[in-house]
């Protein structure tokens, strides 16, 4: 028997390290925990943007001033078709069939670029922060005679919340696709602008409108995720690729082929497609993305659990930074879902077997305390053989199991050092 004692989450995120975590949205290299993830998936459902040939969109990569010259045009135009631009441009470097050449052209008569004294316009530099904010500023309708460069766009920028989420800073730093995506992402949403406003014949605003609403009829609810088709929740689907999202504005069960999971129980941003054109949340509309919204999360097992000497009212537990949580009494959350279903009743710690459950306790309102909780019960087993090349293991009481993360999706490259008689945990889903 092998010296590896060592207990192995097969379905769990806590035990799988960062390079096994696969990707759930459009692109194989953009897991749901990269931090534009969220961007990034709205985006490319709306064809804003795209990734490359091999199935990747490389989010840490830099792009280049041409390559955001398109995704300035598809987002105001929302389309990609630039034929109508193509030609000779008034810059030295950009021949009139280039690629790029009708998105520069629209870009420059747009007066969102004008590129540099000499004449040109170093199409494949790369976009600086500052570069990126300026265009995005203009676009929207602000003159960019009125500001400085750069600090000006940047405020302004900053005012219109194109900066929000972003953890890349400084003017000078070349932008990197991940970060453009979330730009991108938050200009969609940008209110009160020049060209998304209507005036009347005296000047005064008519109707504010963004670039999501106007241009790809694209609105935003918070909600809440109560069900999918795979983690039923507090829903009864029956058929595939469903999601059931409750709101103050609408609530219903929808069409999404995404796998939002690990999202059951929280609260969400819901962008959607008005398709009946009522400006709010209805079973005819299409669901263009869900994203996690305001939430905290603490999650931990059984085992994690202890009492303090002179304390046995209350149970303790440490959250991932070391910091120690008190969990009260242990009365779980009322909105409870174990294995994938609902509960009903009252569910307290010290019901649960120790050493074979995972808790997340949901926070969704910022309130002290826990509003949701997901349980997922786990199985001690172990591996009789491993199949590197699919990503399997087989055990001696489950059977079979496939390789996956918290979110359902396979995993492939398995760590070299599973083996035969190590010992698993196996989430009973």
């Amino acid at each position: 028997m092998r010296n590896a004692k060592r207990l192995l989450s097969i379905l769990i995120v806590m035990a799988l390290s960062v390079s096994m975590m696969v990707n759930v949205f459009a692109f194989e290299d953009v897991a749901e925990t990269h931090k534009n993830s969220g961007a990034i998936e709205l985006l490319a459902s709306l064809q804003i943007i795209g990734g490359y040939e091999d199935g990747t969109f490389r989010p840490d990569a830099q792009i280049s001033r041409e390559e955001f010259a398109k995704i300035v045009y598809v987002l105001i135009n929302g389309t990609y078709d630039s034929t109508v631009f193509m030609g000779s441009t008034r810059f030295s470097d950009v021949a009139s069939d280039r690629w790029s050449s009708g998105y520069i052209n629209w870009a420059t008569n747009m007066g969102i670029v004008g590129g540099y004294p000499d004449g040109t316009f170093k199409p494949a530099d790369n976009v600086t922060i500052a570069e990126a904010a300026k265009m995005l500023v203009t676009a929207l309708g602000y003159k960019a005679q009125n500001y400085t460069f750069p600090y000006g766009f940047i405020a302004q920028a900053t005012q219109l919340k194109i900066f929000e989420n972003l953890t890349q800073v400084g003017p000078d730093s070349k932008a990197l696709r991940g970060t453009i995506a979330e730009m991108a992402k938050n200009t969609l949403f940008a209110e009160n602008t020049p060209a998304f406003s209507s005036y009347d014949i005296y000047g005064n605003v008519i109707e504010r409108s963004t670039v999501a609403s106007k241009v790809f009829e694209i609105n935003k609810v918070e909600g809440y995720l109560e069900g999918t088709s795979t983690a039923l929740g507090n829903s009864s689907i029956t058929e595939e690729n469903k999601v059931l999202i409750t709101s103050n504005e609408g609530s219903g069960v929808f069409e999404y082929t995404g796998n939002v999971d690990s999202l059951l129980l929280h609260r969400v941003n819901v962008w959607y497609k008005d398709i009946d054109k009522n400006n709010v949340l209805s079973s005819s509309d299409e669901i263009k993305s869900i994203t996690g919204g305001i939430n905290s999360t603490l999650t931990f097992t059984t085992s994690d659990i202890y009492q303090k000497s002179g304390d046995l009212v209350n149970f303790y537990v440490k959250d991932a930074n070391g910091v120690e949580v008190n969990l009260g009494t242990g009365e779980l959350p009322s909105s409870l879902v174990v294995n994938g279903k609902r509960a009903d009743g009252v569910y307290t710690i010290d019901m649960l077997e120790r050493n074979d459950t995972e808790i997340t306790l949901i926070n969704n309102n910022d309130a002290i305390g826990y509003d949701a909780a997901v349980i997922y019960e786990l199985v001690n087993d172990v591996v009789s053989s491993v199949d590197h090349n699919i990503g399997r293991i087989v055990t001696l009481t489950t059977g079979f199991k496939d390789f996956k993360d918290l979110y359902g999706n396979k995993i492939i490259n398995i760590d070299s050092d599973i083996a035969d008689e190590d010992n698993v945990i196996i989430r009973t889903t």
